[in-house]
């Protein structure tokens, strides 16, 4: 069984805080080295993004998002108001269970469940699974594609150009039945590919924002 560990990550003052965009992006490194050699050490972790500087809690959630999988967590402690006051410069240094301090779990995407993490920088490290992403998106639209009739095909590029059913039977000199019957064959092959449940509403608005960069790319 894999260790656990715990990081917590605070700025206080200002002598230290992160002032500029080459600042963030040191930190955001810095953070980014630390999660991947702990990841690679076979470590769980838990986050707690609490108090301190806003942006570090940003930063740190943005390095969770690519590198966290299914066994990491980010916490959010919270303190009530009347214990902050009674704790404050260090009057207290524990405070019993009634206090009212407990643990909120964050939810957040976790990327490194489904790509490695890799001893590479933060932003190699995004783009290298943007790229992957978009690569598993174009995989899917092209099975779309493959699946469909030439007169489908019309539809679903019109549909991706951003028009409406009454639009598209106009463009393709149809009907808007002949339109929605198009639309219904292709929605239906997109929750087969896509694995989306029959109770999921969909409509042109998906077929739209899953084809739209498909074909501008293919111009």
């Amino acid at each position: 069984m894999a260790d656990f560990s715990s990081l917590t990550l605070q700025k206080r003052g200002n002598s230290n805080d992160i002032v500029d965009d080459s600042h963030a992006d040191a930190t955001l490194e810095t953070i980014h080295q630390l999660v991947v050699s702990l990841k690679h050490q076979g470590y769980h972790i838990h986050l707690s993004v609490s108090g301190g500087r806003r942006l570090m809690s940003l930063l740190a959630i943005s390095v969770a998002a690519l590198n966290f999988d299914r066994h990491d967590h980010i916490w959010h402690i919270h303190t009530p108001e009347a214990t902050v006051a009674q704790v404050r410069n260090g009057a207290h240094m524990h405070v019993p269970p009634e206090a009212g301090v407990k643990l909120i779990r964050g939810p957040f995407i976790t990327l490194g469940a489904y790509i490695p993490n890799s001893n590479t920088s933060f932003k190699t490290a995004e783009q290298e699974q943007q790229d992957h992403l978009n690569q598993q998106e174009r995989t899917r639209c092209q099975q779309i594609i493959e699946l469909a009739t030439a007169r489908q095909l019309d539809v679903l590029k019109a549909f991706a150009r951003g028009l409406r059913t009454p639009q598209v039977a106009s463009e393709l000199c149809i009907s808007e039945a002949t339109v929605h019957s198009h639309k219904g064959h292709l929605i239906q092959h997109c929750r087969t590919i896509w694995n989306i449940p029959e109770s999921e509403p969909l409509d042109y608005h998906f077929l739209c924002q899953k084809f739209s960069t498909y074909f501008e790319s293919d111009r």
